[in-house]
């Protein structure tokens, strides 16, 4: 009886506190002040610090979008909670995959100016992360804390953080990159307001941008893949081309071909990452050496199939039981090792047991050596995708399990040739104290206090369904 009455009075404590906030309430409770306030909806160059928390009202339609393809055309109010203040044009579609299925789901945004899905569009900056006019709203409703994904790439940065090329970038030594460019998302959290009534607590991310890759977008050597990469889709010697997303470069072009007009001919269609399908190479029939879209395909392509066949190269070094050392030579010409190593003790560290089949980014600067790094971490330090039930440590360590790792062969060779180096390197990451439990417990605290109570209670009132 007393645990009933307890949780009546909660909610309606819950529902009280979510019935006066307005995104003008908000607002004014927050320091925006319209004689006071720098506002740059003119501005096509916008250039803010990074918000601690930032407060966003989305205008112009009925519902959030349910779909990858609907478009939404809406107007955005951001305010940063420091003084600064923008209303631009935006189109809204659902990002992700498996979060579809959720009833808060995440939201891909893309900024305009003049008009709608075409024109000119504003280089938007925050803090120290490359300039974009599109952005991810992380909806993390199956984490509890609305932020953990947030916290595994900070942890991610600490454990690449004393090294002397910390950046893939970096050691692939590309001139052309930003020095902004992470590799990886980052966030602040943000209150999303749909016309003018609380939506839901979201972190305002980055996006799998070339340019947070420190890529070119029409550098056929600039490969960057998303997905499903695994050895059926990718390692095994052949490629499930279904499985996953060539990224960059753009302007790519698929097997598919247009039915051509009376008296045309049949061309290939350009690429479609949302339906992806094989790339087209030099040996087809419609192929043609003077369109440059093909030419950079075919090199694009090669690169990946070289890539399917590292593997059956390994495997036959490691049966003719060479050296050691010259396996790991051999290794280092196609995967970055150092940053393998640290992507080892990173789900180690984090529990990211959804982090080695899907969920991981591949990318190369030279079409010849690969490298990895994180995405979509709101499946680490135990927490299953669906928000049910927490994984106790090391639970995909266990042969039967489903997610097992390491998840597929050339993993399976790296941890054979170099299990040390991983052990070693936690070990100094730990005595660096840049693995150190407190460390994390303040990132988890900070993270709540920026949000704020009122923050969770909001959410979880007009989310009373979320699973945990």
């Amino acid at each position: 009886m007393l645990r009933s009455l307890l949780t009546i009075a909660t909610l309606v404590s819950f529902l009280s506190a979510f019935a006066d906030d307005t995104f003008q309430y908000i607002l004014g409770i927050h320091g925006y002040d319209p004689a006071k306030v720098t506002d740059l909806s003119a501005s096509t160059m916008i250039r803010l610090p990074e918000p601690y928390l930032a407060y966003v009202n989305i205008t112009g339609i009925s519902d959030m979008p349910t779909t990858k393809t609907q478009n939404l055309h809406a107007w955005l109010e951001f305010y940063d909670g420091a003084g600064n203040f923008f209303r631009k044009r935006v189109t809204l579609n659902v990002q992700g995959n498996s979060s579809l299925g959720f009833v808060k789901r995440n939201i891909s945004v893309n900024f305009y100016e003049e008009k709608w899905d075409g024109g000119n569009t504003p280089d938007i900056t925050f803090g120290n992360w490359v300039k974009q006019d599109a952005f991810h709203l992380k909806a993390y409703y199956g984490d509890f804390f609305r932020g953990c994904g947030k916290i595994a790439y900070d942890i991610y940065d600490d454990i690449t953080s004393d090294r002397e090329c910390p950046l893939p970038w970096q050691r692939a030594k590309v001139a052309t990159a930003s020095a902004n460019a992470m590799c990886h998302p980052n966030g602040f959290p943000c209150y999303i307001y749909l016309n003018d009534r609380f939506y839901g607590l979201y972190v305002w991310s980055l996006k799998k941008n070339h340019k947070n890759m420190g890529q070119e977008k029409d550098n056929p050597l600039h490969i960057h893949i998303d997905g499903t990469i695994s050895d059926k889709a990718v390692f095994d010697g052949s490629i499930d081309w279904s499985q996953f997303e060539v990224r960059t470069p753009k302007g790519l072009y698929c097997v598919d071909v247009e039915t051509p007009t009376a008296g045309g001919k049949p061309r290939y269609k350009m690429y479609d990452g949302n339906h992806p399908s094989e790339l087209i190479d030099e040996t087809m029939p419609y192929f043609d050496p003077t369109n440059q879209g093909h030419v950079l395909t075919n090199k694009v392509k090669q690169s990946l199939v070289n890539l399917s066949n590292y593997y059956a190269r390994l495997q036959k070094a490691d049966e003719t039981h060479p050296d050691a050392e010259a396996f790991r030579a051999l290794y280092s010409q196609f995967f970055d090792t150092q940053g393998l190593i640290d992507y080892f003790v990173h789900t180690l560290v984090t529990n990211n047991y959804d982090g080695h089949w899907k969920n991981w980014q591949w990318f190369t600067y030279d079409g010849v050596k690969w490298f990895v790094e994180p995405y979509d971490l709101d499946c680490t330090f135990g927490l299953h995708h669906t928000g049910g039930f927490i994984f106790p440590p090391e639970w995909y360590s266990h042969t039967n399990r489903y997610y097992q790792i390491p998840a597929n062969a050339c993993q399976k060779l790296f941890l054979k040739y170099f299990p040390n180096e991983v052990r070693e390197r936690y070990i100094e990451l730990r005595e660096k104290r840049l693995i150190n439990a407190q460390r994390y417990i303040s990132y988890f605290q900070a993270w709540e206090e920026r949000i704020g109570t009122l923050g969770y209670e909001m959410e979880f009132a007009r989310w009373p369904e979320s699973p945990c």
